[in-house]
């Protein structure tokens, strides 16, 4: 996959995830689906926090530490505590700035970094197949942000 595609990839997500919070406030981000599931706001900064393994691997920071991350991070707890999430905006802010470095790095990395092994030590793994992974579990969330909304009682906003 190019660099280029993913760029392209990277840009669609921001824009579908952005319409799928347009109109959206941040106490209906934390409401918690049921039977079960995680909210709205959970979705988002986890797609912030799977970002920071995308900048890592174009040798890129992430827009924020592991500890403002913690609250997303796969296996955590739902975001039941208002004081524990960060606010909707923030998110959608910091996923703005990720994305300008994501194109950015996307643009600077070598064919032969792409090729180079993972830092993630899996077998047969190199950054390009990292990098799609990540880029495919990301649009995998996004998606879930468009049935959320509908739960939330909005219309669709991608038709």
């Amino acid at each position: 996959m190019s660099t280029r595609a993913l760029s392209k990839q990277v840009l669609f997500n921001l824009g579908a995830l952005k319409m799928n919070l347009e109109g959206l406030t941040h106490e209906e981000s934390l409401v918690q689906p049921q039977p079960a599931g995680n909210c709205l706001n959970w979705i988002v900064g986890h797609i912030l926090a799977n970002r920071a393994g995308i900048l890592g691997l174009l040798g890129k920071d992430a827009v924020w530490n592991e500890e403002e991350a913690e609250p997303y991070e796969r296996g955590s707890e739902p975001l039941k505590e208002p004081r524990k999430a960060a606010s909707l905006e923030d998110l959608v802010a910091m996923l703005e700035t990720s994305q300008k470095s994501i194109v950015a790095g996307l643009s600077e990395i070598s064919d032969e970094a792409l090729r180079a092994p993972a830092p993630s030590g899996k077998e047969g793994e190199t950054v390009e197949t990292g990098l799609a992974g990540l880029v495919f579990h990301e649009a995998y969330h996004v998606g879930e942000t468009g049935i959320l909304r509908r739960l939330l009682g909005h219309e669709g906003a991608i038709q």
